[in-house]
C-alpha cells in the first residue's frame, strides 16, 4: 500500500511537471526563441529546436500526461480497494472518495 502511495505522489509530480512544461514552453515570445536559436547555450538550442515543430511536442505532451493521469487513476482505484477490504467498507464508496481525491489532487497539480 505504501508503494503505491508513493508511485501516486510521484505520478502527481510528474503530471505537474509536463502541465508546467506544456504551458512555460508554449507561452516563450519570438524573441526569446530567435535569441535561443542563436545561443551558444546547449539547453537553449534545444528548446529552440524542440519548438520548431509545435504540434508533435503538444501531441508528445498531452498523451505522455494523460497515461500519468490513467496510471494515478489506475493506482488510486485498486488502493482503494485493497483498503476497503482491510477496513471492511464498502468498495463502491472507497472508489467514489478516491475518485474524488485524485480529482482534485489532478486539477491542484
Amino acid at each position: 500500500m505504501f508503494v503505491f502511495l508513493v508511485i501516486i505522489l510521484t505520478l502527481l509530480i510528474l503530471s505537474g511537471l509536463v502541465s508546467a512544461s506544456e504551458v512555460s514552453l508554449f507561452s516563450l515570445p519570438s524573441e526569446t526563441l530567435e535569441r535561443f536559436s542563436k545561443s551558444k547555450i546547449r539547453t537553449h538550442k534545444l528548446i529552440a529546436k524542440i519548438l520548431e515543430h509545435p504540434q508533435r511536442l503538444l501531441i508528445t505532451i498531452l498523451i505522455s500526461n494523460n497515461f500519468i493521469n490513467v496510471g494515478i487513476a489506475l493506482l488510486s482505484t485498486l488502493s482503494a480497494l485493497r483498503l476497503s477490504y482491510a477496513i471492511n467498507i464498502n468498495p463502491e464508496y472507497a472508489v467514489s472518495i478516491s475518485i474524488i481525491v485524485v480529482t482534485v489532487l489532478v486539477l491542484l497539480f
